[in-house]
């Protein structure tokens, strides 16, 4: 009987591990990614001076400085390419479709956040879209949605998706 429940207790065990293991291994592989997306992105374009500073908090995710033009960047995880509509400035919910539909943590932090603690003037910030989206829409009144496309401002930051990031950036920011 004792077997039998430090067996299960061993395999509950080794299955959190496992899983964990691959949360982290996925985690670093979605940075990675768009790590070198930015970095890819300064190359096409040919920016010389650029840096890239992964800061995981609540605020935000990366710092990216372009010549003179600052990115302030959060991570938006939507792994099934669900449709995103913003409610209000506080409430972006991931539509799946059904009544599993779920709202983005952290956003409001992330849209408060005083860019003026930069000390610069060109600063963007852009909710990015990892990796993709259907759509990305908002509502207008409580019955009428818009669509939103990355050079509109919404909330004090643009909305792009990960598979389109460098047209996107492309169309936000003027190098």
């Amino acid at each position: 009987m004792y077997e039998i429940i430090i067996s299960i207790i061993l395999l509950i065990i080794i299955i959190s591990i496992i899983y964990l293991t691959l949360t982290s291994f996925n985690n670093r592989k979605k940075i990675r990614k768009i790590y070198d997306a930015l970095a890819n992105y300064a190359l096409i374009n040919e920016i010389n001076d650029f840096e890239i500073i992964y800061k995981k908090d609540n605020d935000y995710d990366f710092l990216c400085k372009f010549d003179d033009q600052f990115l302030l960047i959060k991570i938006i995880d939507n792994p099934n390419s669900n449709e995103i509509i913003l409610n209000s400035r506080s409430k972006w919910q991931i539509n799946k479709g059904g009544s599993k539909d779920y709202f983005v943590n952290d956003i409001e932090s992330f849209l408060v956040l005083d860019t003026k603690k930069i000390k610069e003037e060109n600063v963007f910030k852009i909710a990015l879209i990892y990796p993709n989206s259907r759509n990305l829409m908002r509502y207008v009144n409580e019955c009428e949605l818009a669509f939103i496309y990355p050079n509109q401002e919404i909330y004090g930051c643009h909305l792009i998706r990960f598979l389109n990031l460098n047209q996107d950036l492309n169309e936000i920011i003027k190098i």
